[in-house]
């Protein structure tokens, strides 16, 4: 199993960071797509049999989306320094457009059309067209992104520099930064809570997750959660923020009206990877440990299925 310099200082103790719910995952149809990291594939299971079928794709995949509108799938590959686009129903290889070195996770801009991808290694995000498949613009930023949340109203950036020990704020138009905490212990991921203005970073040096002003960085608190978070989701829907601690196998869920802990199990083995449903009540979580992807129902916080997919499963991302 191979490991690779900056990737393998990230991901062997961290396990990369989740992806963000970009497309929704349904309670029990379609196909959950996953990066398999060490087999260099992408994976689509079904979630009504539960068969599979594995893609090859570069080396070290690891952020997946689905551009809904056209059916592709967008990948990265941090070891390859590349970004592919594929056809989602028949896995062809539509293009290759350019980005910028070690590429993490994948984001929409969701009100200008396109793709944004963080380059780990290049302090930059690469602008992608997702219908002509061009890569339009490099936004260089004070930093090398890893786990980061668009903020599409805001035209703001956030994002979480693991060796830098700090979190940024930057336009999303020039990527000149807002705002930035230098003050943090390995953040790894953030997520934002577009209702209540809040950014939440995980802290994964530290064993926490910090609370800070969204506009304005201003610290508003820190709590301790499990070892090693390296994955956050908010549900508005249902009232709380998911965290994901690599280390000690647990996922925890803290409502968002007090950040008390409102729940905390053992959900299989490293959780990593989270993509929530359409009404944000579904939960489909990455187990590094496991091979498996496991989904869980918000209201009875109970796990409904359980499907193996390929080794050392990342980012998900859902298609019809």
């Amino acid at each position: 199993m191979k490991r690779f310099a900056f990737f393998a200082m990230v991901c062997s103790a961290l396990g990369c960071g989740p992806a963000k719910p970009v497309t929704q995952v349904p309670a029990s149809r379609g196909h959950l797509w996953s990066t398999a990291i060490y087999a260099n594939q992408i994976v689509s299971t079904s979630l009504d049999d539960g068969t599979s079928t594995k893609v090859a794709v570069g080396e070290a995949p690891i952020g997946i989306v689905l551009h809904e509108a056209t059916g592709r799938l967008f990948v990265s590959m941090h070891q390859s320094n590349e970004l592919w686009v594929l056809d989602a129903a028949t896995h062809e290889v539509l293009a290759k457009p350019p980005v910028g070195a070690k590429p993490y996770w994948v984001w929409p801009d969701t009100l200008h059309d396109k793709v944004v991808v963080a380059n780990s290694g290049g302090s930059s995000f690469s602008i992608i067209d997702p219908v002509s498949l061009q890569t339009e613009k490099t936004l260089n930023v004070e930093g090398d992104p890893i786990g980061f949340e668009f903020w599409d109203e805001e035209r703001t950036l956030f994002f979480a520099d693991y060796l830098k020990n700090k979190v940024l704020c930057v336009s999303a138009d020039d990527g000149q930064t807002k705002w930035k905490d230098e003050s943090l212990n390995a953040p790894i991921w953030v997520a934002l809570d577009k209702a209540g203005g809040r950014l939440f970073v995980a802290e994964s040096g530290a064993n926490a997750v910090v609370v800070l002003d969204a506009r304005t960085g201003a610290f508003a608190s820190r709590f301790t959660v499990g070892s090693s978070p390296t994955g956050l989701l908010v549900s508005n829907a249902s009232g709380h923020l998911v965290v994901m601690n690599h280390l000690s196998n647990t996922l925890a869920l803290y409502r968002l009206s007090d950040l008390g802990l409102a729940k905390e199990w053992a959900v299989g083995k490293n959780p990593v990877g989270g993509l929530l449903s359409a009404d944000g009540m579904t939960l489909a979580v990455s187990l590094s440990g496991d091979d498996s992807v496991a989904l869980l129902d918000l209201k009875t916080l109970d796990v409904t299925l359980r499907l193996p997919v390929g080794d050392g499963p990342r980012g998900l991302a859902w298609s019809k």
